[in-house]
């Protein structure tokens, strides 16, 4: 496995793994990640222009964002994580974390490496928090941000209602300064 710091010319493998990624939101294999119905999940060309449009803006900028990507042995794309700005001012100290990876991926430690290397960066970094939000049902997720350290900061109880199921939001924070 390799992580590497994305740059523009790894938008064009991104893309349909990230769109790949949509797809499988809520799916029945897959839990609910994102608070969109099934005929909703598909890759905008708005998400496509906030990864790859913001890369290169500085922590300064509160819509900065910073992605890393795993390529497996074969340099297939099966996973990546984001740190991102909250986009509002007044919070250059927080940083907002998004993850995904490959379904035949998931459940080998993946996620715990990725966290820990984003949280290494973050270290030297004007970043004293990492925040995230999580679907409720998302049991693997939860799991894996508690056992990465982070806590529970509130939850949005019936916050969505896709697909006439109820879902609500947890907000997680690890502290890393």
């Amino acid at each position: 496995m390799n992580i590497v710091v994305a740059r523009a010319n790894h938008m064009a493998a991104f893309k349909p793994y990230l769109e790949a990624q949509i797809l499988e939101n809520g799916d029945g294999q897959t839990p609910l990640f994102m608070p969109l119905s099934r005929a909703q999940c598909h890759l905008s060309i708005d998400v496509q222009g906030k990864f790859a449009n913001r890369l290169a803006l500085p922590l300064t900028n509160p819509n900065w964002r910073r992605l890393w990507l795993v390529f497996d042995e074969q340099q297939q794309l099966i996973g990546h994580i984001d740190l991102r700005g909250t986009g509002q001012e007044h919070t250059a100290h927080r940083a907002l974390l998004g993850m995904g990876m490959n379904l035949e991926a998931r459940g080998k430690g993946l996620g715990k490496k990725l966290i820990a290397h984003v949280v290494d960066w973050a270290k030297g970094q004007p970043l004293e928090y990492i925040d995230l939000s999580v679907m409720g049902g998302n049991i693997a997720g939860v799991k894996l941000y508690r056992h990465s350290g982070f806590s529970e900061v509130g939850r949005f109880n019936d916050m969505y209602r896709v697909d006439g199921q109820v879902v609500d939001e947890i907000h997680m924070s690890l502290k890393i300064a």
